[in-house]
């Protein structure tokens, strides 16, 4: 059971399976060394494996990305 937001729920079992990639590059190396990380080198760079996601009361969006934590807002 999924609990939407508006109070209502859906069962999963209803719904058709659907698995697609959203975003990721699995099974690549990424050559970013974010401890001198500059704007747009963060820019250009794809996320490698994010394994969450949450956003904050202003707006801004954080991806955990492996071992590196992304912050967009």
């Amino acid at each position: 059971i999924l609990h939407k937001g508006d109070g209502t729920n859906m069962l999963l079992t209803d719904s058709p399976l659907q698995f697609s990639t959203l975003i990721g590059i699995r099974d690549q190396i990424r050559s970013i060394d974010c401890r001198s990380c500059y704007e747009n080198q963060a820019l250009l760079t794809k996320l490698f494996n994010p394994i969450s996601l949450t956003v904050s009361n202003d707006g801004t969006i954080y991806i955990g990305d492996l071992n590196i934590i992304w912050m967009y807002r």
